[in-house]
């Protein structure tokens, strides 16, 4: 389990380690639920669709294709 503090404007830092294993980069638009456990953060999935070579390069960019 890791822990970070919250600061006096509201944010948080979420470990570098979770990010990266969810691909959540700066940007990147989350949902905030309310559960009986506490919070629970899920990424937005956008609806903005691209052209065909944009979204292509988009991915490659994402999984480092070289």
């Amino acid at each position: 389990m890791q822990t970070t503090l919250l600061s006096s404007k509201g944010q948080i830092i979420i470990p570098k380690a979770l990010r990266d294993a969810r691909h959540w980069h700066a940007g990147t638009r989350l949902q905030v639920q309310e559960t009986s456990d506490g919070l629970l953060l899920k990424a937005v999935v956008s609806d903005v669709k691209l052209p065909l070579a944009e979204g292509l390069a988009a991915i490659r960019k994402r999984i480092a294709y070289k």
